[in-house]
């Protein structure tokens, strides 16, 4: 769904000197936005599309300032850390209608960040300490066998937040713990692999960015740039390459199914419109 929207955006923001165009768009967000709000669930949905909004402007309407980004994005991001806080601080009663607030929550409430640091300080400590135990080989190649499906592999594929989970006792206990790119390297070889991990993939979204930069008139082209750069937060939250997990199950079928239905439809349509498809 995510891929779906951010084509649609990339169609309203093309067709902004439309006013139903700019009113579909406004209305979308605020739907969105207070879709959060009222259900107090998943924030990232709606995150991610702010900013892939966010994005399209900078690059169709006109270019940010660095003053705008730095107050857009601190405001972006204090919001989706209370309304977490919030969320956490509000109970609902069993079978009730009412719910309880607890205003100490908000001194304890975790978040994103601190799950992140937490995992790779815990992992880090218990390797000191000599009680990882074995290690799975795949572990420390995860990124390489990401996209396989595990029934043509002919080994286990192993999720470093599940190893992590079975290695505290935690696994199918409703919890979840983030195993991101600190994580990996403690797992490893430390500030060595890290600062290898970094220039690697520096280097290939420098290629990526230069590739989309001869290729920025194409639509397709667009929604993936797009894509990879809303999930490029996920280098740090999780491994390395698993935003590549993304592009291969999530981008690349709604493109291929898009582009079957357009030439479906260019088939089906009389001469005349088919040209003007065409054109």
């Amino acid at each position: 769904m995510l891929v779906v929207k951010l084509a649609l955006l990339i169609v309203l923001i093309q067709r902004r000197s439309s006013v139903k165009a700019r009113a579909m768009l406004m209305a979308w967000l605020a739907v969105e936005v207070l879709a959060v709000l009222v259900r107090g669930g998943q924030r990232g949905s709606a995150v991610l599309l702010l900013l892939g909004c966010g994005l399209l402007y900078h690059r169709f309407v006109r270019p940010l300032r660095p003053a705008a980004i730095a107050v857009g994005g601190a405001t972006l991001l204090a919001g989706f850390l209370l309304l977490g806080i919030a969320r956490d601080a509000v109970v609902n009663d069993s079978g009730a209608a009412l719910t309880e607030v607890r205003p100490l929550d908000l001194l304890t409430s975790q978040n994103e960040f601190q799950s992140v640091f937490a995992t790779s300080y815990d992992i880090s400590q218990r390797k000191q300490a000599g009680a990882l135990g074995d290690v799975p080989l795949q572990l420390y190649f995860v990124d390489l066998y990401l996209e396989i499906p595990s029934q043509v592999l002919p080994f286990e594929k192993v999720d470093p937040a599940q190893w992590y989970l079975d290695l505290i006792g935690l696994r199918n206990s409703g919890v979840g713990f983030m195993f991101g790119v600190m994580s990996q390297a403690a797992v490893g070889f430390g500030w060595i692999e890290l600062v290898l991990r970094g220039v690697l993939l520096g280097t290939l979204f420098a290629a990526f960015h230069r590739w989309y930069v001869r290729n920025a008139s194409r639509f397709w082209a667009t929604v993936l740039y797009l894509f990879v750069t809303i999930w490029s937060y996920y280098t740090f939250r999780a491994t390395t390459f698993w935003f590549v997990h993304s592009i291969v199950y999530q981008f690349v079928p709604v493109m291929l199914a898009a582009m079957l239905i357009e030439a479906m439809a260019s088939r089906a349509a009389p001469p005349v419109a088919r040209q003007r498809v065409r054109t």
